[in-house]
């Protein structure tokens, strides 16, 4: 976490980069502003969940891109975002934004292992660590217990329904391919393979909630991204 330090020495050099700031805080918000008018898919405030309804205007997403097919939020956070899954290239959105236009940061994205309708045994979203807390930079705030307990809920919205995660476990692992090592299908013994490897983990950065109501016959979602540790763990 970076520690940001600063001083005041000239008042009017200082006074002109806050004009200049706010002149332009102003103009993207009113830039934001036109393009929410302009694609209003989605109500901005994901802290007010209504229970129910669905706040995403998914035939507008996908004239933007037809590989957009779902939405994550979780309250409390700045993930927020449209998850999307091409069909024939699943490292695609690894280096694609959104819009499908080339990104160093790329999009939140599933394989094509998954079904788009989250009934899989085990569901895997990727997304990138970034530094400044957008699509999954903001997974390490797990790490502290207390910020677990009072962020608990993924929310998962597709064109005809909603579906809510309670969060039990943020743990580090290795970068070994979920879907490939737990080899998930139908058998609820990768399940619990996979559980047990879980509630094994000793990490000291881990936070996992050992007396979770969850077992073998439970979907389970999995948000995986880079760890500041190296590439060889998520």
């Amino acid at each position: 976490v970076p520690i940001i330090a600063g001083a005041l020495v000239i008042v009017a050099a200082s006074a002109a980069i806050g004009g200049y700031q706010l002149y332009l805080k102003e103009a993207q918000e009113q830039a934001l502003r036109e393009e929410e008018e302009k694609y209003a898919y989605k109500r901005q405030n994901p802290e007010e969940i209504i229970p129910g309804e669905i706040p995403v205007k998914f035939e507008i997403l996908q004239e933007e891109n037809p590989d957009i097919y779902a939405w994550i939020t979780i309250p409390g956070t700045l993930i927020d975002e449209p998850l999307l899954q091409r069909e024939d290239d699943n490292g695609y959105y690894a280096s694609h934004d959104r819009y499908g236009k080339e990104s160093s940061s790329g999009a939140l994205y599933t394989e094509n292992y998954n079904g788009r309708d989250f009934a899989d045994p085990l569901t895997v979203v990727y997304g990138p660590n970034c530094e400044d807390e957008t699509l999954f930079g903001s997974l390490y705030h797990y790490s502290d217990n207390l910020f677990m307990e009072e962020h608990p809920n993924i929310y998962i919205y597709t064109p005809d329904k909603i579906q809510k995660y309670r969060i039990f476990a943020a743990y580090r692992g290795d970068n070994r391919h979920l879907m490939h090592r737990y080899k998930m299908g139908e058998k609820e013994s990768s399940r619990r393979a996979l559980l047990n490897d879980i509630f094994d983990s000793r990490d000291m950065g881990s936070r996992i909630d050992r007396n979770a109501p969850v077992d073998e016959t439970d979907q389970i979602l999995t948000l995986s991204t880079h760890d500041s540790s190296g590439e060889e763990y998520r």
